[in-house]
Formats: structure tokens, sequence, C-alpha cells
């Protein structure tokens, strides 16, 4: 979902009137603000836990995704665009942190190297 977004940001935001260069800026915004969201996935991660985290990550995300749906204001599309960008950086590490607080380290080990293996066999 955050890919399809990054991908379709633009569009979106040129479809409520935003100029060419508001919807160029927020798109860039988006990007440049998930790298803070990874930096502050660490500390919040040691400090609200791996099943509490992504949750509120969740939650962030659909609040940004509900703000740059529902209003046409300029501070409130930024703000969403800030809120989805943040979710969605901090969301690239919890994936993998959930895959190994569910899975053995063996496992999780052995299904990233046959991911990786069936990837080089197609090239």
């Amino acid at each position: 979902m955050t890919v399809g977004v990054g991908l379709q940001l633009a569009p979106l935001l040129l479809a409520p009137d935003h100029s060419p260069a508001v919807a160029a800026d927020l798109t860039g915004l988006m990007g440049l603000v998930a790298w803070p969201g990874r930096v502050i996935y660490a500390p919040l991660l040691q400090r609200l836990g791996v099943q509490t985290l992504p949750g509120g990550l969740l939650g962030l995300l659909g609040t940004g995704t509900g703000l740059l749906h529902s209003s046409a204001s300029w501070p409130l599309t930024a703000l969403g665009t800030m809120l989805f960008g943040l979710a969605s950086g901090a969301l690239t590490l919890a994936r993998s942190e959930l895959l190994v607080a569910w899975c053995p380290p063996a496992q999780f080990g052995t299904v990233n190297g046959r991911l990786a293996l069936s990837l080089w066999h197609r090239r």
C-alpha cells in the first residue's frame, strides 16, 4: 500500500486542484520524512515493544491517508503527507522486526535465503 500511495501521490494531489509545484513538493516531502521515521523506530521499539508499535504506526498511516483524501487544505495535506511518510519509513523496519519476533531465526534466515536464491535464478 505504501508504495502505491508513493507512486500515485502527485496525481492524487493534482486532483483537488493543488498546483504541480505543491504536488511535487509534497511528494518529495513524503520521501524525505521516511528517513526520520526509520531513525526514531529503534528508540520507539524499545519503549513500546514489538507488539504495540506496529499498530500505532498503522494508525498513523491511516490518519495520514485520511488527511490526504479528505483535505483540500494545503497545511492538512502536508500534515497527512508527513504522517504517512513517517509511518511508512518506520514500517519498513517493523515488517522485519515482526517476522523475527514470530519466526525462529533459523527459519527466518532460510526463508530469506530461498527468496534471494529464487530471485537470483530469474536473472
